[in-house]
C-alpha cells in the first residue's frame, strides 16, 4: 500500500532562480524514466505505458496506481473527480491578521503583492503553469487519491519566496528519531531529510497514531472492479445467449453411405471425412454476411438458434444500481452529483445530496485551509518581516448561479444591517461579511462611499409562496404515478438474462 519508488522522483522544473540552502530539496513530482543529475531527458506522459493496457488485468496493479489510472479510464471516477474539483475552486482571498484578530493593514497589502507575483511569474524562457490556482488543484486531488497534502515554499537567495510546489504524500515517508517524527524522501542521493520550517504535511482525517492520514476514495476499487467483471459477463452471456444464430446439423448417416460407395472402409479415414464435412460448413457459413443467402448439400440441416433472452431471469438494472451505488459512496459524491438515479429519487433527495456534498467540499477545503494559512504566514515573516498571520478564506461553495440565490442574499444583507445597528457587530465586520457574500476580496475601496440615512427596506421571502406548493404537489404525485405505472417505458429499458 506504500511503498517507496522503484525509480527515485525527480525535483519539479518550475522552481527558478538560487534556492535557500536548506539542507535539501524536496522531490515534488513522483515521474519515472529519470537520468542521472544534471542530464537531458524527456518527461513521460501520465501513463503512458497504459494506453494499450489490457483493463481485464486492472486487479493485477498496485492499489496506488490503479487508483490513479481509473481517474483516467473509468467514467464514474473521472466524472466525480472532475465534478469535485469544479465545485472545490469556488474562489478565495486572503487576509492578515494581528494577535488580537483585527487587520493588519501592511501584511495584506503585502500578501496581495505576493499573491500577483505567484500568479503571474517573469522570465524569458518557457514557464510551466506555476499558478495559485493550479497549486490548489493539485493540492485537492491529493487529498482525495493520497489522503494526505504536502507543499513546499521555494526561497530564493534573498529570502523571496518564488514558487509553491505541491509534493506528491505518497512519496514522503515518516521516521521515528528518539520519539520524534521525522518526514523523508528517498532521493538520487540517497534518503533526504524534510525536516525544515518551509515544508508542510498536513493529513486527512487521520487515525490516531498515523501520521499518514486516511485515503479517502480507495474504497471505489473494489465496486469498480466488480462492475467491470460484471459486465465482461453480461458481454458474454449477450454473445452466447441473447441473439438468434445458425444451427447447422450434419447428417452422418449420409457421409457413411457416401464412404461405403466410394469403398472407404478404414475407420480412421471415415472418422477424418466426417472432420473434413464439419469443417468446411464451419468455414462456409462463419464467412456469411448477415444478409447472405446460404448454399449447401442435403448432407446439412440449418435451423435458428433463437437467443434466451427473454423476459424472465436476472433483473440487470438492479445489479448495476447496487454497484453504482457503491461506487458513488468510494469516490465520496452522490447521485445527483454524478447525474444519475440509482432506483430513483425525490426532489427533496436530490437537495438533501446537493446539500451533503457542498459539506463535504467546505470540509475539504478547510483541511487546505490549515496548510495555505501556515505556508503564508511563513512569507508573510520570513520574506516581508511582518509579525502577523494569514488567514485563508474560501468563497462560499455553491451550486446555483448568483442570479437564483439574489433573494437568499437580500435577506442575508437585511441581517447584517440589522446586527450593525444593534450594534453586534461593527462597520468593519460587515463591510467583510458584504463583501465576501458579493465575492470581492479585500477592505472596501476608497472610492466607496456611504450614503448616511440610507436603510435595507424588507427583503423579499425567498420561500416559494403557499399558493404555489398546491400545484406542484399535485403535478408531483402525477409524474410518480406515471413512473410506477410504466407510462415512461422507453426512459429505463433494461436488460434481463436467463441465467
Amino acid at each position: 500500500m506504500r511503498s517507496a519508488p522503484e525509480v527515485p522522483p525527480i525535483t519539479s522544473l518550475a522552481s527558478s532562480g538560487a534556492i535557500v540552502p536548506v539542507g535539501g530539496k524536496a522531490l515534488t513530482n513522483a515521474l519515472t524514466g529519470v537520468s542521472a543529475p544534471k542530464t537531458e531527458f524527456y518527461l513521460p506522459r501520465q501513463f503512458l505505458e497504459y494506453h494499450r493496457y489490457d483493463l481485464s488485468q486492472l486487479s493485477k496493479l498496485q492499489s496506488t496506481d490503479l487508483i490513479r489510472l481509473l481517474v483516467y479510464v473509468e467514467p464514474n471516477v473521472s466524472h466525480a473527480i472532475s465534478n469535485y474539483l469544479r465545485v472545490f475552486d469556488s474562489g478565495y482571498y486572503l487576509t492578515a491578521k494581528k494577535p488580537n484578530g483585527s487587520t493588519h493593514q501592511q501584511g495584506e497589502q503585502f500578501l496581495g503583492e505576493v499573491l500577483l507575483r505567484l500568479n503571474n511569474p517573469g522570465g524569458t524562457n518557457f514557464l510551466p503553469d506555476t499558478s495559485l490556482n493550479k497549486f490548489i488543484l493539485e493540492l485537492a486531488m491529493h487529498m482525495l487519491l493520497d489522503g494526505a497534502i504536502s507543499a513546499e515554499v521555494v526561497f530564493n537567495e534573498f529570502y523571496g519566496a518564488t514558487a509553491l510546489q505541491s509534493i506528491d504524500p505518497a512519496s514522503i515517508h515518516f521516521k521515528d528519531q528518539g520519539g520524534r517524527i521525522i518526514p523523508t524522501q528517498q532521493g538520487l542521493t540517497g534518503e533526504i531529510p524534510l525536516d525544515y520550517r518551509s515544508i508542510f504535511y498536513v493529513p486527512v482525517d487521520p487515525i490516531a497514531g498515523d501520521p499518514y492520514g486516511t485515503n479517502q476514495i480507495l474504497s471505489a476499487i473494489q465496486p469498480v472492479m466488480n462492475k467491470f467483471r460484471l459486465l465482461q459477463d453480461f458481454a458474454r452471456a449477450l454473445h452466447n445467449l441473447g441473439f438468434d444464430r445458425i444451427d447447422i446439423s450434419v447428417n452422418q448417416q449420409q457421409i457413411l453411405d457416401a464412404c461405403r460407395v466410394q469403398g472407404i472402409t478404414d475407420p480412421q479415414k471415415i472418422i477424418g471425412e466426417i472432420k473434413r464435412v464439419i469443417a468446411e460448413a464451419k468455414s462456409e457459413f462463419g464467412s456469411l454476411e448477415p444478409d447472405d443467402s446460404p448454399v449447401h448439400l442435403d448432407v446439412l440441416a440449418l435451423e435458428t438458434l433463437e437467443g434466451k433472452n427473454v423476459s424472465k431471469g436476472l433483473d440487470v438494472q438492479a445489479v448495476v444500481n447496487v454497484l453504482l451505488a457503491e461506487i458513488a459512496s468510494g469516490l465520496k459524491t452522490y447521485a445527483t452529483i454524478l447525474g444519475k438515479r440509482f432506483g430513483g429519487s425525490s426532489e427533496g433527495y436530490t437537495s438533501v445530496e446537493a446539500l451533503l456534498f457542498i459539506k463535504l467540499v467546505e470540509g475539504f477545503q478547510g483541511i487546505l485551509k490549515r496548510l495555505l494559512d501556515r505556508i503564508f504566514t511563513l512569507i508573510l515573516q520570513v520574506e516581508g518581516g511582518i509579525q502577523a498571520y494569514a488567514s485563508w478564506e474560501w468563497m462560499e461553495v455553491s451550486l446555483r448561479p448568483k442570479y437564483e440565490s439574489s433573494q437568499y442574499l437580500a435577506v442575508y444583507a437585511k441581517i447584517l444591517w440589522d446586527e450593525e445597528n444593534l450594534g453586534s457587530i461593527s462597520r468593519e465586520e460587515r463591510n467583510s461579511m458584504v463583501r465576501k457574500m458579493l465575492g470581492q476580496s479585500g477592505l472596501p475601496p476608497e472610492t466607496a462611499e456611504r450614503v448616511e440615512g440610507y436603510g435595507l427596506g424588507p427583503a423579499n421571502d425567498p420561500q416559494r409562496g403557499t399558493a404555489e406548493e398546491d400545484g406542484k404537489e399535485t403535478k408531483r404525485a402525477d409524474t410518480n404515478r406515471k413512473k410506477k405505472t410504466g407510462a415512461n417505458n422507453g426512459a429505463g429499458m433494461s436488460l434481463t438474462f436467463n441465467l
